[in-house]
């Protein structure tokens, strides 16, 4: 790479404006193509196939003020063939991403508290039990764990009804 930076252009490839809970969300998004980092990424990170690289610039303000409050700034990098990949087909696939960490990964880490767990050794177990209980309590139709728990502790016969469906 021998000091090349890579270029984003001023001028993002997709801007998307949402409105909602009292705030306005800006996403925007640039892409670019990754043959020139392609051996670069592969010898230091082994990563294969690495064809798009790109950015995302999320800003966010309350609908009453004027000026943006927060702004994160992330990198994302792709396999996707840059010919068949237009920035519209990047930012669903980044939301439908986040769609998971938030619904699975997230509960795992707040709800069930799994990155302070000390468990090294029964790691593993404890991560299947919670995934098992995550999956069950879905099943039954519970949006949020804590409601979960808190009907399901109340009525310890349906907990056990919901582990034979």
């Amino acid at each position: 790479m021998s000091g090349s930076k890579l270029r984003f252009p001023p001028q993002a490839d997709l801007a998307q404006d949402s409105k909602g809970h009292g705030r306005i969300e800006r996403r925007e998004l640039w892409m670019v193509n990754a043959t020139e980092l392609e051996g670069y990424i592969q010898k230091e990170f082994g990563w294969q196939k690495m064809r798009l690289v790109g950015k995302i610039r999320c800003s966010r303000k309350r609908t009453r003020d004027t000026q943006w409050r927060s702004q994160e700034t992330t990198t994302w990098v792709s396999s996707l063939d840059p010919n068949g990949a237009t920035p519209q087909k990047i930012a669903a696939g980044i939301r439908h991403h986040w769609t998971i960490e938030n619904g699975f990964f997230y509960v795992r880490d707040v709800s069930y508290g799994e990155d302070r767990s000390h468990a090294r050794l029964v790691g593993a177990v404890m991560s299947t039990i919670r995934n098992l209980a995550i999956s069950i309590i879905r099943r039954a139709g519970y949006p949020y764990m804590t409601d979960a728990w808190t009907y399901i502790s109340n009525l310890p016969d349906l907990g056990f009804s919901l582990l034979l469906l």
